[in-house]
């Protein structure tokens, strides 16, 4: 008589949902740069992510400690995901943690959440983003005014944006610029703004 496969556990499930999770919305940021994708090819990649953002939604505390776990990691692609899963739990513990972790990011990992903060809901870590802005180290600072200005939240007077466009970081200095073209536009550019609309 054969054994009946053993089901797979919450955490291999999880774990499944956040590898795919991952790399998916990494297709997606590229796949807005490139001509070879269809809108229909984008519109499948964002269905897949929603689903996938689903499963994990429901893992509750299990899939908040898999993305604290994996914020601290060296791939961007998890950094990422981890970042923008925190944002959406919306829980303010959570959330407030991501703001900390600016702090000692390395670059990848600093890109990694900027991105993540782009995308997700703000409202969990507005304020400390707004201090960030006001007082935070110049790379972190420049993080904090895109991730604002993006999200429509940051007052063009900041005195800090003409610090960051002579700042001897080309990281920082091209920060400032995307603000400046975000502010400038008064528009978020499309490839920022349109993923985040379906989740």
């Amino acid at each position: 008589m054969t054994s009946s496969p053993t089901p797979p556990t919450l955490p291999q499930v999880l774990t499944q949902h956040f590898e795919e999770f991952a790399s998916l919305w990494e297709q997606l940021l590229a796949a807005v740069f490139s001509p070879e994708y269809l809108i229909e090819d984008i519109e499948e990649l964002r269905r897949r992510i929603a689903a996938h953002l689903d499963g994990l939604l429901l893992g509750g505390n299990e899939t908040t400690a898999m993305a604290v776990e994996s914020l601290g990691g060296d791939d961007p692609a998890s950094v990422f995901a981890a970042a923008y899963l925190l944002l959406r739990i919306n829980q303010p513990e959570a959330a407030n943690g991501l703001v900390e972790v600016l702090d000692s990011a390395e670059p990848e990992q600093l890109d990694a959440v900027r991105r993540a903060l782009c995308h997700g809901p703000i409202d969990p870590v507005r304020g400390p983003l707004q201090e960030v802005l006001a007082s935070g180290p110049a790379p972190v600072a420049a993080v904090a005014a895109e991730v604002l200005a993006v999200h429509g939240q940051l007052d063009r007077q900041t005195e800090r944006l003409a610090e960051f466009v002579r700042d001897e970081d080309p990281n920082v200095r091209c920060a400032a610029w995307r603000v400046f073209g975000i502010l400038d536009s008064g528009e978020v550019p499309w490839t920022i703004r349109h993923p985040a609309t379906v989740f």
